[in-house]
């Protein structure tokens, strides 16, 4: 669960920016958040950036992905770090980039951040806050660079039989250098450190940056699949995990029909249909890719599949019988996105034992706003959302600033200044929203931040 990020010197975003998922004390919609009684604090289950165009909405999501990359790299004699730093001036070149992540896992807030450049790891720190008040240091380095070493701390942690012969190793120092230690914990290089382990699977798999659809209904983005792999997306519509959890059982398939019906789209059926051999409708079918299964247990060929919808109609005997419909030609570019997202997330919560953290960039394209906020309901509802999931988005549907949907530090106001840096605050900051139960209007009119300055 995330509790907050912070971030300077990347993309659009050069002075420190801090996104924080605690909640203030307003005690409107309770479900939208998590009690955390043991640091006295309340977390966010979605939150919404709303902003200008070229305001900084998705770098800010883009910086948790390129914080994710660079702790879960697969590239263990890379020679430089990916460094995107801000560009706004040219001095910001020789500054580190730096990201601070505060998240919890099971029951316990642990502080995780580093500072890095193209050449070194600068600095790396991991905490654990033992209560509200009380945090201990798990382990930290810092690199010297008079003497071009890392002050490793604490000793006693770094001298372990574990790790000493790694750490003051010569023949690891390009990799010291170049690989965070959470990195390393996690390598073939090192013996596997349980409370290590959980941090950086943390990371590997409960963050899952940037993820965004496509009016046809195609995932893209850099979004881990829901296993220890890359997520391989096909060059077709992905509908995979749609079908995958329609496949599982009978009363998934009702389960998704009853929250069709619920949102008013006329679908009284649906069938997944494996094709065979040179079937003629296959211009039609989708491929599909397992996304329980790793990659190397994919079958090599793919598999085909039809999505078949079928429509209440009336016959020539004014009979009431279910018309077939073809979903991939037939049915709205609405209709699928909806179908799109429902599945993944449906998908998401029921094969995810922790909570999961979703960055998705511009949620609510070709959809209804009420759809959308029914979509966005999904992670409130404890029966849909059972482990707390978390939802980050990025949107231009001011619809959602409705008070009976979303709270107002759940809205996130992107802003930029004229050297064009990246910066935000909560429509929580501004008093006079408690005179307003939609804030679209309040927005809109220049009554909080957020909004493009058009000269006409």
């Amino acid at each position: 669960m995330l509790i907050s990020f912070k971030v300077s010197n990347s993309r659009s975003i050069g002075e420190e920016l801090e996104f924080s998922a605690i909640a203030t004390e307003d005690t409107i919609l309770p479900e939208n958040t998590i009690d955390l009684p043991k640091y006295g604090i309340r977390i966010l289950k979605t939150m919404a950036l709303f902003g200008a165009n070229a305001s900084g909405k998705t770098n800010i999501l883009q910086a948790f992905a390129d914080a994710r990359n660079i702790i879960c790299t697969s590239n263990f004699n890379r020679k430089k770090i990916s460094f995107p730093f801000n560009r706004n001036h040219s001095e910001n070149n020789t500054k580190s980039i730096a990201y601070s992540f505060t998240f919890l896992i099971d029951e316990t807030v642990y502080n995780y951040s580093f500072k890095h450049d193209q050449e070194h790891i600068l600095e790396e720190l991991l905490t654990e806050n033992i209560d509200a008040e009380k945090e201990q240091i798990i382990y930290s380095r810092k690199f010297n660079t008079e003497t071009k070493k890392y002050e490793w701390l604490p000793k006693k942690y770094f001298n372990s039989k574990n790790f000493e012969h790694f750490i003051y190793d010569n023949d690891n120092q390009d990799r010291i250098e170049k690989l965070l230690f959470l990195t390393l914990s996690h390598s073939p290089f090192l013996k596997k450190d349980i409370l290590l382990e959980e941090i950086f699977n943390w990371f590997e798999k409960q963050l899952k940056p940037t993820l965004s659809l496509s009016g046809a209904g195609k995932f893209s983005g850099v979004y881990p699949i829901l296993s220890n792999n890359a997520l391989q997306l096909s060059a077709d519509n992905n509908f995979n995990f749609l079908i995958n959890f329609i496949q599982k059982s009978e009363s998934n398939k009702k389960l998704i029909l009853n929250f069709l019906k619920k949102v008013d789209i006329n679908i009284d059926n649906i069938q997944i249909v494996e094709l065979i051999g040179n079937d003629t409708t296959t211009i039609r079918a989708y491929n599909y890719v397992n996304p329980d299964k790793e990659n190397e247990e994919q079958d090599e060929k793919g598999i085909r599949v039809l999505i078949k919808t079928y429509h209440k109609a009336v016959n020539e005997k004014n009979e009431i019988v279910l018309e077939e419909f073809d979903f991939r030609r037939e049915e709205s570019s609405g209709t699928k996105i909806f179908l799109a997202w429902l599945g993944f997330w449906l998908y998401s919560f029921q094969k995810e034992e922790k909570p999961s953290i979703f960055t998705v960039d511009e949620l609510g394209t070709s959809l209804h706003p009420k759809l959308a906020m029914y979509l966005i309901k999904l992670f409130a509802n404890k029966e849909t959302n059972p482990y707390n999931s978390q939802l980050i988005f990025t949107t231009h549907e001011v619809k959602l600033m409705d008070k009976t949907v979303m709270r107002p530090d759940q809205l996130y106001l992107i802003n930029k200044d004229n050297q064009g840096n990246t910066s935000m605050e909560r429509a929580s900051d501004y008093a006079e929203i408690e005179k307003y139960v939609r804030l679209d209007t309040l927005y809109l009119n220049g009554g909080m931040s957020g909004t493009p300055m058009i000269n006409l």
